[in-house]
């Protein structure tokens, strides 16, 4: 997974357009990983709502 990470990291770094090609694929992540990740969306949300008012 890391590795994995890294890439895709150093993709949105670079702003490399030929990542957005694979923006539609389907990926299997376990519901762990996916409860993490809406709960960060979620506070990045709040976050950036907060920072508005």
């Amino acid at each position: 997974m890391s590795d994995l990470l890294d890439a895709f990291k150093a993709c949105l770094a670079y702003d490399l357009a030929w990542i957005e090609d694979f923006s539609d694929d389907e990926v299997e992540i376990s519901q762990d990983l996916f409860g993490v990740l809406q709960a960060f969306a979620e506070l990045r949300r709040q976050s950036a709502d907060e920072a508005q008012d």
